[in-house]
């Protein structure tokens, strides 16, 4: 792939500078650039900027998002491409297994080399992954009908579900399907809240070795999961339409994140609330309506999955034992 990024017109122009001043402004000029274009590039999830010498092989890393990314050393290895004037995609599977999109491309400023982007995506479809390729090369995306995106939907929720279905015990598979979500949407963290006579219970929360999940977080957590199912509706802060009054839990859980942006929607299955997912993002990037409208996708067919898994974990073990064996002795690969 031909590509060529354009940072922002702070970049300095005059070569006839001192070189370490030179060096210093790009870097700059780059850290400001670099969070507004990762926002613009769809399905990504994670990038690196990149500077160095190519000849003596030194490359560093001068910018990272999403905020708190601190970059990866199989980012930084993919960067001598971009070097070379080059741009490469590659795809590849993290050690989990789940499917990456890696690109790396040159950073230009009116034809002018000043370093390279790396950048990463989670899993993306097919259409995605070639939006994303026709953006790096200057082509913007064929807009997606209605009928599309309810397809794109439905199918990252069977994903979600097949993940919790597959998965057992009860805990494992309610821990495995945040999980699934968290990385289909690009969140830092996904919780899952059980509602039952008008208490909230966190029963389940996404990985993530760099978030502390202290007991004042698991209070306001249920604290907003609450709050959303009460006015039965999603709730999304920072947004401009609910001033911190109405949105008091959830102003609360994101100035305890590190004004974190946070989303919550109900659970309803046949007109009645029975938990909340709540999502979590870190840094600038909010939530746009289709995270919202994925999860009501989602809810009706969750509700018989979680309640399937729960119920099934309050059997007497010996029942849960039987059914197993029943069920490995049906299994063909078994």
């Amino acid at each position: 792939m031909n590509t060529s990024v354009q940072p922002a017109e702070q970049t300095p122009s005059d070569q006839s500078m001192d070189d370490a001043a030179w060096a210093i402004q790009v870097e700059n000029s780059i850290r400001k650039w670099l969070p507004a274009h990762a926002l613009a590039l769809p399905g990504v999830c994670r990038a690196i900027a990149v500077v160095g010498d190519a000849k003596k092989k030194d490359f560093r890393v001068v910018a990272t998002w999403p905020q708190g990314f601190a970059g990866s050393d199989d980012m930084l290895e993919m960067a001598p491409v971009g070097f070379e004037g080059r741009s490469e995609a590659r795809r590849l599977r993290s050690e989990t297994g789940r499917k990456l999109d890696r690109i790396a491309m040159p950073i230009f400023h009116k034809e002018q080399f000043l370093g390279v982007l790396v950048v990463e995506a989670d899993g993306l479809k097919s259409q995605q992954r070639k939006d994303l390729y026709a953006i790096i090369n200057g082509k913007p995306p064929q807009r997606t009908s209605e009928a599309e995106a309810t397809a794109n939907r439905l199918a990252i929720v069977l994903d979600v579900l097949a993940t919790c279905l597959h998965a057992e015990p009860a805990n494992i598979a309610l821990h495995a399907m945040v999980g699934e979500l968290a990385s289909r949407t690009g969140c830092d963290r996904v919780s899952l809240g059980r509602l039952t006579r008008g208490r909230m219970s966190v029963i389940a929360i996404s990985a993530n070795d760099k978030l502390e999940e202290t007991e004042e977080y698991v209070d306001a957590l249920a604290a907003a999961m609450l709050a959303a199912t009460r006015r039965r509706q999603n709730i999304t802060y920072p947004c401009r339409s609910n001033s911190i009054a109405q949105d008091r839990p959830h102003a609360q859980l994101s100035q305890q994140l590190g004004d974190a942006n946070v989303m919550t929607v109900p659970l309803v299955l046949h007109g009645e609330c029975y938990g909340a997912l709540t999502l979590e993002r870190h840094g600038n990037t909010s939530f746009g309506p289709g995270i919202g409208e994925l999860c009501e996708a989602l809810a009706p067919l969750a509700g018989p999955v979680i309640d399937l898994k729960l119920r099934k974990e309050q059997q007497p073990i010996g029942r849960r034992l039987l059914t197993r064996l029943v069920a490995k002795k049906q299994d063909p690969a078994g």
